[in-house]
C-alpha cells in the first residue's frame, strides 16, 4: 500500500472507534428492556465509565470527533432509558442516582456561541446533579 493511501486512510478512518461500534452492534440486537445489565457491561467493554447499579434498557448513542467513549462518565444507581444521544465536544458526566428519559439528548455547549466557527470550539462540560432526571423528547 503506497504512503498517499495509508495516509487518506488514517486521515478518514483515525477517529473511528472500532471497539464502541462493534459492541454498539451487538447491543442493537438485544430488545428494548432486555439484557439491561448485558447491554450495560457492554457499554463498559466499549470503554465508557459506568457506575455499580447502573443499568441501561437501550441503546446509546455517541457523536463526536474521534474515540469519544473516554468523555462519558456514568455514575453510580442510574436508569437510561433507550436512545439517548451524547453528542461529546468534552465531558458529559452523570452523578448517582440520575433518571434519562427516552430519546434525550445531552450535547456541552459551545463557549464561543455567535462567534465565527474557526474549527476549533471550545466546549463546556456538562455535569449533571445527582439525583437528577433529564426528560424525554416530546412525543
Amino acid at each position: 500500500m503506497s504512503g498517499r493511501m495509508k495516509h487518506i486512510l488514517r486521515t478518514e478512518l483515525g477517529g473511528v472507534h472500532f471497539r464502541y461500534l462493534f459492541l454498539q452492534s451487538v447491543v442493537s440486537l438485544l430488545p428494548v428492556e432486555s439484557g439491561i445489565r448485558l447491554r450495560t457491561r457492554l457499554y463498559r467493554l466499549a470503554g465508557i465509565r459506568i457506575g455499580r447499579g447502573t443499568v441501561i434498557s437501550g441503546r446509546i448513542r455517541l457523536t463526536g470527533i474521534g474515540p469519544v467513549t473516554h468523555l462519558l462518565t456514568i455514575g453510580s444507581n442510574n436508569y437510561l432509558n433507550e436512545n439517548i444521544t451524547f453528542n461529546l465536544g468534552e465531558t458529559v458526566t452523570l452523578e448517582d442516582n440520575v433518571s434519562v428519559g427516552m430519546e434525550a439528548c445531552s450535547s456541552p455547549t459551545p463557549t464561543n456561541l455567535g462567534a465565527p466557527t474557526s474549527g476549533r470550539e471550545r466546549y463546556l462540560p456538562v455535569p449533571s446533579a445527582s439525583g437528577a432526571a433529564h426528560g424525554s423528547a416530546p412525543g
